[in-house]
């Protein structure tokens, strides 16, 4: 996109040091002079002011299922942006999966778009997510808290204050509000990984 419009600023997001140095190193190769390579977490990113609801458009290829991946971009994109998800066959079920989670940070499917690439037969679906209303201060969770809560939606677990701690088959249900940042939730399994997700 960036070597396509050059008229547009563009920020890259890679949390591996080695995947953004090549990234940079590209950047410079192609004179993109209109592309900033960030060497961060976008959950950690997200939470600096400079960023959180700073741009137009966020794009997420590959990065995560849907849940995870609605929760790294919407608190990124501002009031009114729009966020992009290329997703492939499974994208109907991450839809289900994540329909009440995009409406809770802020968000709501605007529409979808099949492609498939010239003479080839798997689908790709181009998810485009508004954001109609401001994402909780809370989100995006850390990898560690995110990991809890989204083991509960994925089951169809009811998130609820009032579970708070309640340990069952090594699933915690509880509101991401009630956690203290960087804390682990009360009951949590001990060996959630904090990178053990993705980024955008």
């Amino acid at each position: 996109m960036a070597i396509v419009r050059r008229d547009l600023a563009m920020t890259l997001i890679e949390a591996t040091r080695k995947k953004a140095a090549f990234l940079e190193h590209m950047c410079n190769i192609l004179e993109l002079g209109n592309v900033v390579v960030r060497c961060e977490r976008a959950e950690r990113l997200a939470h600096q002011p400079a960023f959180r609801s700073a741009f137009d458009i966020v794009v997420s290829r590959a990065a995560a299922p849907l849940l995870v991946a609605v929760e790294l971009c919407l608190p990124l994109c501002r009031l009114g942006g729009v966020t992009v998800y290329v997703k492939g066959p499974a994208v109907d079920a991450e839809l289900s999966a994540a329909g009440d989670h995009i409406e809770r940070l802020g968000g709501r499917v605007e529409s979808t778009r099949t492609c498939f690439a010239p003479g080839g037969t798997r689908r790709t679906v181009i998810v485009l997510v508004r954001k109609h209303a401001p994402t909780p201060d809370e989100f995006p969770l850390s990898a560690r808290e995110r990991r809890v809560v989204h083991l509960a939606l994925r089951d169809d677990r009811r998130v609820t204050t009032s579970s708070v701690g309640e340990n069952d088959d090594r699933r915690v249900v509880v509101h991401p509000s009630e956690w203290r940042r960087g804390a682990r939730p009360p009951g949590a399994p001990e060996d959630i990984d904090e990178d053990d997700s993705g980024d955008v």
